[in-house]
């Protein structure tokens, strides 16, 4: 070969190694420059965030994560493309229709005409970027769909396939009622209710009551039942494409108070002690209620020791005069008897006979 033709050759290999460097160099200044960019503006937004008054930590925090992320992928920002799915909801009603959008999520602005979506390996029409995956739920239970996706960089043209399992919930449309303090509706006291439905509007339940009534008592789904006499009483509710759908529930009354002096309901009280009370007293234990029984009246037998016994019969559940009288002469050993103690409680037509005590003073 002639020394023109090698001057040839090493002329073209240096045209094409230059041209290769220069394209090399550009790609570099390119991508450097795309960085410093997205560098300078995450720093910036992070010192406004600092400055402001207004941001909060998440948002700071949020910033921060970014410039973090990008110092970790050495500006690479096409590796932490996502694809995400984004449904109305997770929770569909059998017989309707799951609908959820596709599509990916990145810093780095991407040619959404280079993406492409597939749900468990059949193609989704695309637009804008986006694809929307409409499903029928046939069945109930946890349902699953692997979406793949591809998507190419715009700066090196490599292309990246993505693929991630979404999963949703299919139930039937249900309903229930039940009582938030007992399972009983008692009489005499608001009764809160409950009403939580799945796969139905709220706003479009309609509940009503046979042998209560009942009304809506703050917030959705909190009622109030009052009852006025036993039995049972049925809540019923329709509407949100609900069949009917009815709760029985036991009306009854409030149960019977004790009957108490200083705390006890019998036994042995100091002398001093039981002459500091001024009467009886109606407790409702363990009632979850806000409910008051009130003493009607009882009678109360005095058995001196070694003495004949002396009879006080009291209206009210403090001491008259002539029961006050007989407490005041009270001394150890003697006993006092209160027998046929009545007490009305809310909801009552009339009193109810309650528990007897017997004490013994020391």
């Amino acid at each position: 070969m002639s020394e023109t033709s090698n001057w040839k050759l090493y002329a073209i290999a240096s045209m094409i190694l230059s041209t290769i460097l220069f394209c090399g160099i550009l790609f570099l200044y390119s991508m450097a420059y795309q960085l410093d960019n997205k560098v300078w503006s995450l720093e910036k937004q992070l010192e406004d965030a600092g400055q402001a008054s207004n941001i909060s930590a998440k948002s700071k925090a949020e910033i921060q994560n970014s410039l973090d992320e990008l110092v970790a992928n050495n500006g690479d920002l096409f590796s932490s493309v996502q694809l995400e799915s984004s449904p109305v909801s997770d929770f569909v009603v059998q017989g309707e229709q799951f609908n959820t959008e596709l599509f990916i999520s990145s810093s780095l602005p991407l040619n959404q005409q280079d993406v492409t979506f597939s749900v468990n390996g059949k193609s989704l029409p695309v637009k804008d970027g986006k694809a929307n995956l409409v499903v029928a739920a046939g069945k109930t239970g946890t349902m699953s769909y692997n979406v793949t996706a591809k998507v190419s960089n715009p700066a090196t043209g490599e292309q990246k396939e993505l693929s991630r399992t979404f999963e949703y919930e299919v139930g039937q449309r249900a309903v229930n009622v039940f009582p938030d303090k007992m399972n009983v509706l008692y009489i005499g006291v608001d009764n809160p209710i409950s009403v939580s439905a799945m796969g139905v509007n709220m706003n479009e339940l309609k509940v009503s009551c046979q042998g209560c009534n009942i009304k809506k008592s703050g917030s959705k789904g909190n009622y109030s039942a009052t009852v006025t006499k036993p039995g049972k009483a049925t809540i019923s509710v329709t509407g949100g494409q609900l069949p009917p759908t009815l709760f029985e529930f036991r009306a009854k009354r409030i149960p019977d108070p004790v009957a108490r002096i200083s705390g006890r309901s019998g036994g042995s009280m100091g002398v001093g002690e039981f002459k500091a009370q001024g009467g009886v007293v109606a407790i409702l234990d363990n009632f979850d209620f806000d409910a008051k029984c009130k003493i009607q009246g009882f009678m109360i037998t005095y058995v001196p020791k070694g003495e004949a016994s002396v009879e006080s019969t009291n209206a009210g559940a403090r001491y008259n005069s002539q029961s006050k009288s007989l407490i005041n002469q009270a001394k150890p050993g003697d006993l006092f008897y209160f027998d046929n103690v009545k007490a009305k409680c809310p909801g009552d037509p009339a009193g109810r006979k309650i528990n007897s005590m017997v004490f013994k003073i020391k």
